[in-house]
């Protein structure tokens, strides 16, 4: 479990070099959290009142920072059987990622910018972002209530998971995350089995004839999940 930036670090940074590569030998997933550290005192407040939940903003935002900086980067040519998965932030805002990612490239390069008969303008090199995704081994936990059929058009079925960020009260959190995808009459049946399932496993390298134990009632966890929330 990392924080999207991690020690003053973005996840880019060659500091973590070794961790990733140990990562890699063991068959472990990166995983990046909501988790961010408190930097800045005008971030603190001067008293105990929450001004407003907007400073919940920062949390995510530092997973989409993670999300960028291993799309930029060429972590996945250095250690091409590490994965990363992108959890309890949604899914929505990966599309705005390679969006952005696409137009400060462009802006990098000052061959992106054209004169043409109608006079200047830049040149926006589009990526496939399903393709991206999977060439960089990155999953990223959708949440039940997301557009997921727009979110599959872009992203592709392969790379997008579902949690219930049990055990941990935020707003990516729904402890009957998969049952409620999967009654989700909007996406086919074969995605949803992906998303609920396949791509998790695919995510963590669970073994396909691994089950969770069926000697667990359904009222043993709805007593768990009123437990925890």
């Amino acid at each position: 479990m990392l924080k999207g930036v991690d020690h003053g670090f973005f996840l880019s940074d060659p500091y973590f070099y070794p961790l990733y590569k140990r990562a890699e030998e063991l068959d472990l997933t990166i995983v990046v959290h909501q988790g961010a550290a408190r930097e800045h005192i005008e971030g603190l407040g001067i008293s105990s009142y929450k001004v407003s939940m907007a400073h919940n903003l920062h949390y995510a935002a530092t997973v989409m920072k993670a999300f960028y900086a291993v799309l930029e980067s060429d972590l996945y040519e250095r250690f091409p059987k590490l994965r990363f998965a992108f959890v309890e932030s949604g899914a929505s805002w990966v599309p705005f990622a390679f969006h952005h990612f696409q137009r400060m490239r462009a802006a990098q390069r000052a061959e992106s910018f054209l004169l043409t008969p109608k006079g200047p303008t830049r040149q926006i090199v589009e990526m496939d972002p399903k393709e991206e995704m999977r060439k960089r081994n990155m999953f990223v936990a959708a949440e039940t209530d997301e557009d997921i059929p727009y979110l599959v058009s872009i992203l592709g079925e392969d790379n997008i998971m579902m949690g219930t960020d049990m055990c941990h009260n935020d707003n990516g959190s729904d402890p009957l995350a998969h049952t409620a995808l999967m009654e989700r009459e909007d996406i086919d049946i074969r995605v949803r089995r992906k998303i609920a399932d396949t791509n998790g496993r695919r995510a963590f390298n669970i073994p396909d004839d691994f089950t969770p134990t069926a000697n667990v009632t359904a009222e043993d966890i709805r007593e768990v999940d009123l437990a925890i929330l």
